[in-house]
């Protein structure tokens, strides 16, 4: 039986593309300027957005990886950072822009999370068929 991705939610199918699309050319850049990991990420993420438009099987759990990997850790790797930078020089140079910043990536990467549960569902092509025959 063949598998395929089904998003009930059109309009999280859409953001999540273009979402993908607009990030990619800063990565394609990030990749001339930083190391292994942004060519592991751009690479990912040129993968997991060819999935969802495909709609493969694959697509949820790409989703999932991609949104914990390079959302929620990275900001909150970031977060960290910065908060330790300015534990280390006493909040002279703090502001609170970056957090607010870091803390929306997160929240944004938490809701990716929650909206990718309970929209993308993994059917059998058969049974849709089916079902859109009756």
């Amino acid at each position: 039986m063949k598998k395929k991705a089904h998003f009930t939610n059109k309009v999280f199918y859409w953001i999540m593309i273009l979402m993908l699309g607009y990030n990619l050319p800063m990565q394609l850049g990030a990749i001339f300027n930083g190391g292994i990991l942004d060519l592991f990420q751009t690479l990912f993420s040129c993968v997991l957005l060819v999935l969802i438009i495909i709609k493969h099987q694959y697509a949820k759990i790409g989703m999932y990886i991609w949104t914990i990997s390079f959302v929620i850790l990275l900001y909150a790797y970031e977060l960290g950072i910065y908060l330790i930078n300015d534990i280390i020089e006493d909040f002279n140079y703090s502001k609170i822009w970056p957090y607010l910043a870091y803390a929306g990536a997160l929240i944004v990467g938490v809701v990716i999370l929650k909206y990718t549960n309970r929209t993308v569902q993994i059917i059998n092509v058969e049974d849709s068929e089916q079902a859109l025959a009756e």
